[in-house]
């Protein structure tokens, strides 16, 4: 039996459509997306930190994380230029089991590493590195892991 589609939600004047290009290729380990309702806070040229709609995280978040820029400077100075354009933060819910994933233009992030005293950048650091050593030089296939 077909189901009726109810076309009022896809064509309403309200729908919103986001669309993202990214030219440079990634290994398909390295893709991810997000969805919910999400608020951001400016933390640099380059970098926007993401959270749940909630002020009081996303403010304490780009706290946190306001050094950003500077990290990636030093960056390019160690390692030659940043290629991938964007470089934000989305801090997940606390279910998320790992500190930190430097998913290209955007690092998924546990909010664990808010600590209150800009210590949790130090994840973001590490993260950061992978965008050099990484995400632009990885294995080619899973064959190549191990």
């Amino acid at each position: 039996m077909a189901m009726a589609r109810d076309d009022s939600l896809w064509c309403a004047e309200v729908r919103v459509v986001e669309e993202f290009v990214m030219e440079q290729p990634i290994p398909p380990y390295l893709f991810a997306f997000a969805v919910g309702e999400i608020g951001f806070r400016e933390v640099g040229p380059r970098t926007k930190v993401y959270a749940e709609a909630a002020v009081t995280l996303l403010d304490s978040a780009a706290k946190e994380f306001a050094s950003t820029e500077d990290m990636i400077k030093v960056g390019e100075r160690l390692f030659g230029p940043y290629n991938w354009e964007r470089f934000d933060l989305l801090v997940l819910p606390p279910s998320f089991p790992y500190g930190g994933m430097e998913n290209p233009r955007m690092v998924f992030l546990t909010p664990t590493v808010i600590k209150g005293d800009a210590s949790g950048a130090q994840v973001v650091a590490h993260e950061l590195a992978h965008s050099w050593t990484g995400n632009l030089i990885t294995n080619k296939t899973n064959e190549h892991f191990g």
